[in-house]
């Protein structure tokens, strides 16, 4: 499975590699390489690869062209140091366009009627491996409304499969705010579920065997109903009360 997602998903492993460098900046030159982002060049003026000892992930475009790279660290990642690293946005490049793995679950998505929608790469590739087909990656939590037009063309539910933190159940909120007058939102509880994990990479790396996406999601308004029952605190309660009240608003 590892090798098959390999290559599906063209993943590869970044070391020092002098030679390369050289052979990159002879074909493209070193201003262009560093105004892209794809080396760097350290305080004492030698460069590096920029991707160094990280997994690197391709970015595509819409039609499948690879047109940047993802890094994420491998092994235990100290709460200071970033998991991913992206090349920084230039005018062949920008993050804020990309929604990772839509050309390869078109397909999948218009035949389905229906698309997951995830926030890292890693949770994507979780859920390819339990036989999910129309997933995408958002990258980030606060794209999600910028990165999901396209989708408007194509079907008309979602399931949200967001990071276990606040950023993404306010993702999710500011999602069904603009989405849930023509679409039918559910949302996978990862709070519920699966309550140590913080994503469902996580779940999946420990080894759970309850990931039944389309089974386990609630309506996202179910989801901030039950939140807020499972509120201590006046403050959140409040929270998740209005949450609740004003997607209703917008059924």
């Amino acid at each position: 499975k590892i090798y098959d997602l390999h290559e599906v998903f063209e993943l590869g492993f970044c070391q020092h590699n002098a030679n390369f460098i050289k052979d990159m900046i002879k074909k493209y030159g070193e201003d262009f390489l560093l105004k892209i982002g794809l080396i760097n060049k350290t305080d004492k003026g030698e460069l590096k690869i920029f991707f160094e000892d990280h997994i690197t992930i391709p970015m595509y475009d819409y039609d499948g062209d690879i047109i940047a790279f993802q890094g994420r660290k491998i092994g235990n990642v100290p709460q200071n140091v970033p998991k991913y690293i992206s090349m920084r946005n230039n005018e062949y490049y920008q993050l804020k366009d990309v929604m990772y793995n839509f050309h390869r679950a078109r397909q999948e998505i218009t035949g389905k009627g229906s698309v997951i929608i995830t926030e890292g790469v890693f949770d994507l590739i979780s859920l390819y491996l339990l036989g999910y087909k129309n997933v995408v990656s958002i990258l980030s939590a606060q794209a999600i409304l910028e990165k999901t037009k396209i989708l408007n063309n194509f079907i008309n539910t979602f399931y949200l499969v967001l990071d276990n933190d606040d950023a993404g159940e306010s993702a999710s909120y500011r999602f069904a705010l603009q989405k849930a007058n023509k679409n039918v939102i559910y949302i996978y509880p990862i709070a519920f579920i699966h309550k140590d994990c913080k994503d469902i990479n996580e779940a999946l790396m420990q080894k759970n065997d309850n990931i039944k996406i389309e089974e386990n999601s609630v309506l996202i308004t179910h989801f901030f109903y039950q939140k807020a029952q499972m509120a201590q605190e006046l403050p959140e309660k409040t929270k998740y009360i209005t949450r609740y009240q004003n997607i209703l608003k917008k059924i």
